[in-house]
């Protein structure tokens, strides 16, 4: 019963065992710069919206108002 379960899953296994997985300190430093690249971009976006934002509301004003 189960050699079928493990010639299905023995390929599988064989490549895991070739993966080089990161060790703990890469994985923290890698994500704490995804965070705070994340961060950083949200920071852009918001400042990008309040600035067009604002523009667009001069703008509206200026031929509207």
């Amino acid at each position: 019963m189960l050699t079928w379960i493990n010639n299905i899953l023995d390929p599988y296994i064989n490549e895991l065992k070739k993966v080089e997985w990161p060790t703990w300190e890469e994985l923290y430093v890698n994500t704490i710069t995804v965070l705070v690249a994340s961060f950083l971009l949200a920071v852009l976006i918001a400042l990008m919206d309040f600035v067009f934002q604002f523009l667009v509301g001069g703008l509206y004003d200026l031929l509207i108002g």
